[in-house]
């Protein structure tokens, strides 16, 4: 009989309080769509390479009869010494992981800030290497998504009158 009535009082917090926080919010979805596009980009294609070739000779037969270039993905671009699909990655899961914290009103704009600049650093990156392959293109709609999902998650609640 406790267990029931436990289980009643339950319930009716529940209804004095209203229904309970919606599963996302709009913010939360542009977050976690960012994130996944920014990911999937890092193993498409980013660019093609074409390939190298000692001789004059060697040259002409991959030229007549093999692919002369072949699609890279951003594991395999370099920058400053760490390849460019690493970098996507860690701050693209960096911003995943503040979907798991409730910012309060203090740290509002540091998250706000964090996760704007990841956006803005995985969109540069896709400029910075800007082809139209599938790679860069889910890499500036994460970036986009990410930056967008961050104003809508952190802007600042509206004061009741």
């Amino acid at each position: 009989m406790g267990r029931i009535r436990r289980c009643c009082q339950a319930y009716e917090m529940v209804m004095e309080n209203g229904p309970g926080r919606k599963l996302f919010t709009p913010g939360e979805m542009l977050t976690l769509a960012g994130v996944v596009l920014s990911v999937m980009s890092a193993a498409n294609t980013w660019s093609i390479v074409p390939a190298k070739i000692g001789s004059t000779a060697a040259a002409t037969y991959v030229a007549a009869y093999q692919r002369s270039a072949y699609p890279t993905s951003a594991y395999g671009l370099s920058l400053g010494g760490i390849n460019v699909g690493w970098i996507v990655v860690l701050a693209a899961l960096a911003v995943g992981s503040l979907l798991l914290f409730n910012a309060g009103p203090i740290q509002r704009s540091r998250f706000f800030a964090g996760q704007f600049a990841a956006g803005l650093l995985i969109l540069g990156l896709a400029i910075r290497y800007l082809s139209l392959h599938a790679g860069t293109l889910m890499a500036m709609a994460g970036g986009i998504a990410l930056m967008a999902g961050a104003v809508l998650r952190y802007r600042p609640e509206p004061h009741a009158p």
